[in-house]
């Protein structure tokens, strides 16, 4: 049993009793909408874990990119990614400020990537308390075009459900919902410097949104298992999260205040590292306030 299940027995077997997304994503199944009951249990065990001091910082410019939505803008959010908890505590924060941020945060889509919903059964259950559209990460076909003759058959089933994908956030983005998308790509791991590096591909998001918003954040409730080979072998720790949000930037503005210095920089890239380096400015703010609230609590 893994270290999550083990820790949480009864609510992992309710879960996975509650689940109802399929095993394997096809293009009918890139948008899958939440399963609120199994966020009811999902919360319940995030609860266990997120200290009562944990915070959002700068709700107004969050709350504006809400209405900005509902208004029919395009909204895209991008935060900092630690572990498979930051959404989880996202909402439950949200959801502990009240009835208007709960409602907010339902109009939140994650984007996510298949491994979510083909890994595990406990990891499915877990993923779909969320709005989500699955995609076929970048970090992921990379790996596939190392041996394109072997993988044809993969390569092409990501190609098709990428487009599915891109057809359903064409549907969806100004219907009142917000996106959210880890610009990184995948969590944070100290080891590994790489992994906090923006992808190129998240130009592209920006380029196609109206509006976008940074979130940094400081605490962790599930930390990454060295030894684990999926989510539910990561290691729940008690914590407090903080989270801060920066002002609501138009997109266009975003990019354009970006430029490379030379001609031999990707210009994609540089608008990557930019969102970056602006995630990294809200993550010192929140490790600042976070410290404060470890201070005054020990």
């Amino acid at each position: 049993m893994s270290a999550m299940e083990e820790m949480f027995t009864d609510l992992a077997a309710k879960l996975q009793q509650g689940s109802r997304a399929r095993g394997v994503v096809c293009p009918e199944t890139v948008f899958q909408s939440a399963n609120l009951d199994n966020r009811k249990l999902v919360h319940a065990l995030a609860s266990k874990l997120l200290m009562p001091e944990s915070r959002f910082e700068n709700l107004p410019a969050f709350l504006k990119l809400a209405e900005l939505a509902r208004q029919g803008k395009s909204c895209l959010i991008l935060p900092e990614h630690y572990s498979n908890f930051d959404i989880p505590n996202l909402f439950l924060i949200l959801e502990r400020l009240g009835l208007g941020t709960k409602a907010v945060s339902d109009q939140i889509i994650a984007i996510a990537g298949v491994k979510l919903n083909e890994e595990v059964s406990f990891v499915r259950a877990f993923a779909e308390a969320y709005s989500r559209l699955v995609t076929y990460p970048p970090r992921s076909m990379e790996v596939l075009r190392q041996s394109p003759a072997v993988n044809a058959d993969e390569i092409s089933r990501a190609r098709t459900i990428n487009m599915a994908a891109l057809r359903q956030m064409v549907r969806l983005k100004h219907e009142g919902y917000m996106f959210l998308v880890y610009p990184s790509g995948t969590r944070y791991r100290p080891e590994d410097e790489n992994s906090r590096r923006g992808l190129k591909e998240i130009d592209s998001y920006i380029k196609s949104f109206d509006y976008v918003l940074f979130l940094g954040m400081a605490g962790n409730t599930l930390r990454i298992n060295p030894a684990g080979e999926n989510m539910g072998e990561d290691l729940p720790a008690r914590d407090a999260v903080v989270f801060v949000a920066s002002d609501v930037y138009g997109a266009r503005e975003f990019r354009a205040g970006v430029r490379p210095r030379s001609i031999e920089e990707d210009p994609k890239q540089v608008v990557a590292d930019a969102v970056m380096a602006k995630l990294a400015e809200l993550r010192n703010q929140a490790v600042t306030i976070r410290a404060e609230i470890i201070r005054v609590g020990s």
